[in-house]
């Protein structure tokens, strides 16, 4: 059986982002970057890979980015992380929001609607 963070990882719109490529992949329109960390220490990221995966679907214009866990040790310097697993919002080089650990669902339902441009809440 799968886990959530393998199927993310393997679904086909998920890119392979090493730390050296995180500046040009921020740059594109829409971007959402999971750091999932090592899922043995953080089980949390598999929570979050499911939570990634349900905010993106059905939006086809989102590029998913996830950054291995083997470089979660120089993406906390160049990122400045605090806490991993997290998930980047960004939009034309410009960081819109960043979710450090599992939270509610609201905290990134609320993110998702202001990274679309929407007002109501996403659901």
């Amino acid at each position: 059986m799968t886990t959530p963070l393998e199927r993310l990882i393997h679904d086909p719109r998920t890119h392979r982002v090493g730390i050296e490529d995180v500046p040009f992949f921020m740059k594109g329109p829409r971007q959402m970057l999971f750091i999932s960390g090592d899922p043995k220490l953080r089980p949390e990221a598999q929570d979050v890979a499911v939570v990634v995966r349900e905010l993106t679907k059905g939006h086809e214009d989102i590029d998913v980015g996830w950054l291995a866990p083997e470089d979660e040790p120089e993406a906390r310097k160049v990122l400045a992380l605090r806490k991993i697993p997290c998930v980047i919002f960004a939009a034309n080089g410009a960081e819109l929001h960043r979710i450090e650990g599992m939270r509610d669902w609201e905290v990134y339902a609320q993110a998702m609607a202001e990274f679309l441009g929407r007002k109501e809440t996403f659901k």
